[in-house]
Parts: C-alpha cells; sequence; structure tokens
C-alpha cells in the first residue's frame, strides 16, 4: 500500500513538473518544434524536438549559433549559422555540404535552441492529433483498471463463516 502511494506521488509530482514547466517557459516566448529532417545530424536527430528560446532582445547572433528560421511564410528550418553579413545571415545544416541559398534576414529568425529532447518530436506530433488524446486517456484508465484489479487480488480474503463448527 505504502509502495502504490509512494509510486503515485511521484507520477503526479513528475507530470506536473513536466507540466508547469512547459506553461512557464510558453508564457516566456520559448516554443518547441519536432525535428522532420536529418539536415542537422549528428547534433539533432529527425524526431527530436528542439525547445527555442526568444530572438535576443538586442539581435545580436554569433556564427555556430543554432536557431529556428522561417525561410518562407509556413515553413519552419533548425540550422547553425555559417556566416553573418551585412547581406544577411547564411545557415547549413551540420548533414549538408553546403550553406543554404539563401541568406535570412533577422525577422526571419523565430529563436535561439537552448535544448533537444531526443525524440520528444514524435510525442509532440503524436499529441497534436485529436486521437492520440483519446488513446492517452484510455491507457491511463487501463493502467488504472489493471492496477487495482491487481491491488483487489492481493486482499486477503476476511469473510467470516456463520457455522464455527464448520458442520452442515
Amino acid at each position: 500500500m505504502i509502495f502504490r502511494r509512494a509510486v503515485t506521488a511521484v507520477v503526479v509530482v513528475a507530470l506536473l513538473t513536466v507540466l508547469l514547466s512547459a506553461m512557464y517557459l510558453l508564457s516566456q516566448g520559448y516554443r518547441y518544434f519536432a525535428v522532420q529532417s536529418g539536415s542537422m545530424e549528428p547534433t539533432i536527430r529527425s524526431g527530436d524536438l528542439v525547445i527555442v528560446g526568444p530572438p535576443p532582445a538586442d539581435g545580436s547572433y554569433s556564427v555556430g549559433q543554432i536557431i529556428t528560421f522561417h525561410p518562407t511564410p509556413g515553413y519552419t528550418t533548425t540550422h547553425r549559422i555559417a556566416d553573418i553579413s551585412s547581406d544577411g545571415i547564411a545557415t547549413k545544416g551540420d548533414a549538408n555540404a553546403t550553406p543554404d541559398v539563401s541568406r535570412i534576414q533577422p525577422g526571419q529568425i523565430a529563436g535561439v535552441v537552448t535544448a533537444v529532447v531526443p525524440f520528444g518530436g514524435y510525442v509532440a506530433i503524436f499529441l497534436q492529433q485529436p486521437l492520440a488524446w483519446v488513446v492517452v486517456i484510455l491507457g491511463v484508465a487501463l493502467v488504472f483498471l489493471v492496477w487495482e484489479l491487481a491491488r483487489m487480488r492481493q486482499k486477503p480474503d476476511l469473510s467470516v463463516s456463520s457455522d464455527p463448527e464448520g458442520s452442515a
């Protein structure tokens, strides 16, 4: 019984910590993106989740920083800064042999990558599907049901016979 309560408490605290941390980061201008190509491998792999902090207030970027930007409306890319000049910022994926064709302007930058969560992109994409929430809710309910059934099987039978002699 104590073990069950301890596990439940740890799981609840962990989930609340993740949820509150995510809410705080979102309120501070952080965003997340699921990586869908291997252009940044081995640093960032396809299926990873990148946590992107807001662009620097002073607009100062440096060569080597990994940024997430919008090269065209509706499209998002995460690459490393290869060069900065008066013409704009040249970017390049770590796995690419050459820099990207066009330079970007600071206004196109969504932010600077501050963390990478391995395989987190798969989870983020999954949770964006409406059916995913049905699966998650049913999965949690199933876990609690199995846990409760297992607990009920372990309870000793405390029923008392009405005939103390055991005769019929």
